[in-house]
Parts: C-alpha cells; structure tokens; sequence
C-alpha cells in the first residue's frame, strides 16, 4: 500500500497491490497458480485534457488469475497456461462530480495458451498458440468484443562451435475486426573472440487500434472508428565488448513506422482527433559502459551511456501533434555505485535530456541502501538539485523528494 498527499494540487494518490503466487503437485504434473490484484486511485492535474484542467481525477483496477503447468518429455518441453484479466478503469474531469464528465470502462479477457520448445540435431525450435477473447462494456466506448489467436514459430541454428547463432521466426496474429497478419523476423549473434562479439536482428511488428483510439469521445478527444493498424520495420546491429570488469557497447538501430496512430489537430482551440498520420521514420545509436573495481576491498562501479534519435515525420497535415514528435533526441546517463562499509551501498545517477523540438533538463538522483541480517532500509531522494522540468502532455514533474522503504526478509 502506498499513500500520499502529491506534489503539487490533485496529484494525491493510493495504491494498493496484493499478489498471490503458490506451486504444489511438483514431484508429478507441476501446477503453478497466480493471482494479482492492483488498484489505484490518484488526482490527475492536467495530464489527460492539457495543463489548465486541473481537477481531473482517476481510479483504476485490473485483476489476473493464471493457471499454468510444465510438461516434459524427453526434448520437448511444453507449458499450458490458462488465464483470466480484469480491468476496471473510472476517470472523472471535474473530481467528485461526475455529473459534468465521467468514463467508466470494464474489461475481461479470458485465454488459453501453450508454448512448445523442442530441441534436436538442428537446434531449438520454439512454437506456440494463445486463443483469447475481449470483452469490453464502457459508457463511452460501448459494447465490443474481440476474438484473438497468435502464434509464433522460430528455430535457432549454431554454427562455426557455437560461435555464429541465426534464429529466424515469424509471428501470426488474427482479430475478429482486423482479419490476419504475419510478421517475419530474423536475429543474430557472432562471438568474433573471447573479448568481441556482434549482433543484429531485423523483424515487423503490428499494433492494432485500441478502443480509446476508436470510439472515445470527450470535450478534448475523438476517437476514429476508421483506423487502420499500425505497422513497422525495425532493425538493429551492434558489437559488445568485455574484458573482466569492463564492458561496453554501441548498436546502431532503425524503425520505419506506417500508418502511426497520433492524435493531431490543426488549431490549438481544436480537440485532438486520432488518426493515422502515415510515416514515420527512426535512426539512431546508443553506446554503454560499466567499469567495476575495489576500494580497501568494497564492490565500486561506474557506468555512463548515451543515446541520440532522429525522428522524420514524413506526410503529416496538422498543426499539433500529441505524441510522434516530441521524442527523445539526446540522452546522456552517468552513474557511481559505491560502498564504504559493507552494510551500506550509495549510488547516484545523472541524465541529461533533450528531445526532438530542443527542450532539455538536467536530473540527479541519490539512492542510500543499508542491509543488515535480512533488514534492508533504502533512501532514494529524486531530482536531488529540484530541478523544474515537464514530460508527457506537458506535465510539470515532480521537484526533490525523498522515498523511504523498509523491507524484512525472514526464512
């Protein structure tokens, strides 16, 4: 359970989260049950309509059961899994007067599924099935329901003593409203020596439109029942590096999205209308180290990386766009973990941000862990120096604050 007053108006929250997770029948067939439940209730200030609507308010729940189990006989391994979801999710505009907006949304989910690995001369293959059913019933969105079956095949091939991996696959999706669709896909890894080694994958993936995208409706928000699924081509290759305790990286990577569902509008008094805004196009590269060593014995490290991305938004006619343009263009990490009494271990991380239309910020965190025979008492303090900035739909983050936690673990 989790409480607090925010950090600024209508930002309180509560949450609760309650997890089950048992095993029996282990020495026969296997049966592993799990059971979450998670609610959250919290004061939304600004960050659903804009920044001037400051009294929006949420709860939300959503519920699983699962059934799973672990079969095997001699190279096959196979593991069954039944499973129900719930979600319940109320947002209000104006807090406790529902009278002026209020949505009110419930689904369920219920499936089946079963993956299989099966390993021979050749290598491991990998297959399964998963067969489910959505229901959905909203006093905004209406009644829906949605019938899904996906699969996947792929098999992993070693050559060259292991040294080279190739492991092609494809995916296969069908939605009783969005018909079928396959998505090949292809990774790779070749261990060049024992300090060097690469890798790259290349595959499509598919996102069809949730209900919010095609029936919401608000003073702020339209849905569009006309929305097509989103689509992309996504491919990236890289080498590693290690040495002990230095290691490192760098990845180039590209994604070619189509038919991007955005919510866009052509004047600023206008509500955002989903829609497909057509392509758009990702490149970028990312570089990491980690650097271990010993002070008068105690465990010290320290890490940094970097990532740049450039966005092309190609075929676009609006003005304003909510979400495909305002990604992230520069990120710069740097972090120090260290210990100088082996009950206590401190790490402080930095991040410099800038994103694509040239907004920046600057964040330090501290993080002070003490352990002793099964107690664990932790302090993290965020945005040490209380530094103002905003992410997403212009939402002013918080400033310093300090988190507490005490954990006991006992046999």
């Amino acid at each position: 359970r989790m409480v607090s007053d925010g950090y600024r108006y209508n930002t309180d929250f509560k949450n609760q989260n309650v997890f089950w997770k048992s095993k029996f029948n282990n020495e026969k067939l296997p049966v592993t049950v799990l059971a979450t439940f998670m609610e959250r209730k919290f004061g939304a200030n600004g960050f659903y309509a804009s920044p001037d609507f400051k009294d929006q308010y949420e709860e939300t729940q959503a519920s699983q059961v699962g059934v799973s189990s672990q079969l095997s006989k001699n190279n096959l391994h196979i593991t069954p899994r039944l499973y129900w979801t719930r979600g319940q999710d109320m947002y209000e505009f104006v807090r406790g007067k529902p009278e002026i907006y209020r949505n009110l949304h419930i689904t369920n989910k219920m499936g089946a599924s079963a993956d299989f690995s099966l390993k021979s001369a050749l290598g491991t293959t990998g297959f399964g099935l998963n067969l489910a059913k959505v229901f959905i019933v909203s006093n905004n969105l209406g009644d829906h329901n949605r019938t899904m079956l996906t699969g996947f095949l792929e098999h992993r091939f070693l050559f060259l003593d292991n040294r080279l991996d190739i492991t092609p696959g494809i995916a296969m999706m069908y939605f009783s409203d969005f018909k079928f669709h396959a998505f090949p896909g292809l990774d790779a890894g070749f261990r060049i020596n024992d300090k060097f080694s690469m890798y790259g994958n290349f595959g499509y993936t598919y996102r069809i439109p949730t209900y919010t995208d095609l029936y919401y409706e608000s003073p702020t928000t339209i849905g569009n029942p006309n929305l097509k699924p989103e689509s992309a081509l996504a491919g990236e290759l890289g080498v590693r590096y290690q040495k002990g305790s230095l290691t490192g990286g760098l990845t180039f990577f590209n994604r070619r999205s189509d038919n991007l569902i955005d919510y866009v509008k052509e004047n600023a008094d206008d509500r955002w209308q989903a829609e497909n805004i057509q392509r758009l196009r990702t490149n970028g590269a990312e570089m990491d180290f980690r650097y271990g060593f010993k002070l008068k014995g105690l465990e010290q490290y320290v890490k940094a990386g970097y990532t740049f991305m450039d966005e092309v938004l190609q075929h676009i006619d609006y003005a304003y766009s909510r979400y495909s343009i305002n990604s992230l263009r520069h990120q710069v990490t740097a972090g120090y973990g260290s210990s100088f009494w082996k009950y206590v271990r401190q790490f402080i991380a930095y991040r410099y941000v800038q994103r694509q239309d040239g907004y920046s910020y600057h964040l330090v965190d501290l993080n002070i862990t003490g352990a002793y025979k099964g107690v664990t008492l932790r302090f993290i303090l965020n945005n040490l120096f209380d530094t103002e900035y905003t992410e997403t739909s212009l939402v002013p983050m918080p400033g310093r604050n300090v988190m507490i936690n005490l954990s006991y673990i006992f046999e």
